[in-house]
């Protein structure tokens, strides 16, 4: 969709200065994880638990490491390097979680998949054991952990990783749940750094086999756009098959994007965000509702091409609607 900012307005918007204030994600099983790590701040993540924070759980020995770096994401800027340093001399992990599920709880007796992005750290020197795990914690302790044992290779690009856990019965859920990964090295004083982003959960659909979301959702149609001096209104209509517990991207471009500008598969954007390919564009909105309003830095008189995208739970992306 090609529109100019021309007309005159009035309106104040706050909806784009305010997108992501409170969470990143904004859409996904829970949207309010903050699985692309977007509002961690950099350097190592405290002890206190919250609705915001990632957290570290503190064992024996040095050299852990759970450090929030702020370029070089895996769409989004933001990564969590989790592991053991060689300065370890005792110990042999480190295991990091997640903010606080909060507008929801998990279900008891359910398959979840956990799915990430990762690649080894360039400090790596050693494949993680596999001994290292995923886990979900019922009230964010540790004792209420249902953990699944994983194994990672050390890929030096961002790969795709998913496996399952399932809660139990018996526990009670509460909004103070969190997920999470435990990373180990088989040789305290060898380092085992691992870089993860977009850690996202959900309900496998089958759960049974526990396989993991691969299924990009159909896109939207009939965009409208109205553009003023000072923001531009987008509406369109909802793909019939529904969002699949996810939401809609919608991208900014000041140059008329190709057909493989398009955000990276499973990645986790925040407004702001760049989708960089042939042409850089600029996450204008992520949210559930089908209308947006952009007043992200809009110059009057100047041509904007923007391209909305459905996505579902596991972050899988529509085709670009235009």
């Amino acid at each position: 969709m090609k529109i100019k900012s021309t007309k005159i307005s009035l309106l104040i918007a706050t909806l784009f200065c305010c997108s992501g204030l409170f969470s990143q994600q904004q859409i996904g099983f829970y949207p309010n994880m903050d699985g692309g790590l977007q509002k961690q701040s950099s350097g190592n993540v405290g002890t206190v638990r919250g609705p915001l924070n990632w957290t570290y759980v503190s064992v024996t020995g040095g050299g852990q490491t759970r450090n929030v770096t702020t370029t070089g994401g895996y769409g989004g800027s933001r990564y969590i390097t989790v592991g053991k340093s060689a300065a370890a001399t005792s110990g042999n992990s480190t295991t990091v979680n997640t903010n606080e599920v909060t507008t929801t709880t998990f279900s008891a007796n359910t398959l979840y998949v956990m799915q990430f992005t990762y690649r080894a750290n360039t400090a790596n020197a050693a494949t993680p054991d596999p001994a290292s795990f995923v886990f979900i914690s019922a009230d964010g302790t540790s004792p209420t952990r249902k953990s699944k044992n994983i194994t990672l290779a050390t890929p030096t690009t961002w790969t795709k990783f998913y496996d399952t856990v399932r809660t139990d019965n018996i526990t009670p859920q509460a909004t103070t749940g969190t997920a999470g990964i435990n990373i180990r090295t088989a040789v305290p004083g060898t380092a085992v750094l691992v870089d993860i982003d977009n850690y996202v959960i959900y309900p496998a659909d089958n759960q049974t086999t526990g396989a993991a979301d691969i299924t990009a959702p159909d896109p939207v149609t009939a965009i409208n756009t109205v553009a003023s001096p000072a923001d531009v209104s987008l509406d369109w209509s909802a793909p019939i098959t529904g969002i699949d517990n996810g939401g809609y991207v919608v991208v900014r471009y000041t140059t008329n994007p190709t057909g493989t500008d398009n955000p990276l598969q499973n990645a986790i954007y925040a407004v702001g965000d760049s989708v960089i390919n042939t042409n850089i564009g600029t996450v204008v909105y992520v949210g559930k509702n089908p209308t947006a309003l952009d007043n992200l830095n809009i110059l009057t008189g100047t041509t904007y091409y923007y391209k909305v995208y459905t996505a579902d739970k596991a972050f899988n992306y529509s085709t670009a609607a235009r």
